[in-house]
């Protein structure tokens, strides 16, 4: 901004050495702060990138006509775990969201819910640990909804957990509670990240 008030208010023919050099000084010194922020920027991004270790997208639905446990396809290939290198022990995050629905064969099946157990090294992660009434451990739920397929739903959660050095497996199950008589998940995401 400096630099064009610079230039509109001196007179072409008036223009002095003075003038010009604070012109050149202004434009040198934006391109350096550009410069600068454009490379803070990329660190930022490259540094937020590295913190992922592993992620699974299943952009499908999966349709589970049962209230039964049941491991959730992870990816479009239908794999039901997330294998995942790390080369030292240590704490990291995990993140699974997914669009959930529950069916209930009756009206306003309100305590009907859908129950997500994430397992890390073959244990069951904190705070899924179930739950049932009367504090259920809901993804989602049927809520007031009609008797049939109850509202979708954009459910997430995220959760620390421990990872160890060398070879680690995700595993998420669902199951339907309090009378749910189907379950659904679609476009699921998983990522675990520092």
């Amino acid at each position: 901004m400096n630099v064009l008030r610079a230039i509109t208010v001196t007179r072409p023919g008036s223009r002095s050495p003075v003038n010009r050099r604070q012109i050149r000084t202004d434009v040198y010194r934006t391109t350096i702060r550009n410069a600068a922020l454009a490379v803070a920027l990329a660190g930022a991004a490259v540094t937020a990138h590295a913190g992922v270790k592993a992620s699974a997208v299943n952009a499908g639905d999966w349709v589970h006509r049962s209230a039964a446990e049941a491991f959730v396809p992870l990816t479009a290939a239908g794999a039901l775990s997330l294998n995942f290198n790390l080369p030292s022990a240590g704490k990291k995050v995990l993140t699974f969201s997914a669009i959930c629905s529950v069916e209930y064969p009756d009206v306003y099946g309100m305590h009907a819910h859908l129950e997500l157990d994430i397992y890390v090294n073959g244990l069951r992660v904190a705070p899924t640990s179930g739950g049932g009434l009367p504090v259920p451990d809901a993804f989602c739920s049927h809520g007031y909804a009609p008797a049939g397929l109850g509202p979708w739903t954009r459910a997430s959660i995220t959760v620390p957990i421990q990872g160890i050095k060398g070879p680690n497996v995700v595993q998420i199950k669902a199951r339907g509670e309090s009378g749910a008589t189907g379950l659904y998940l679609s476009r699921t995401s998983l990522v675990i990240h520092d």
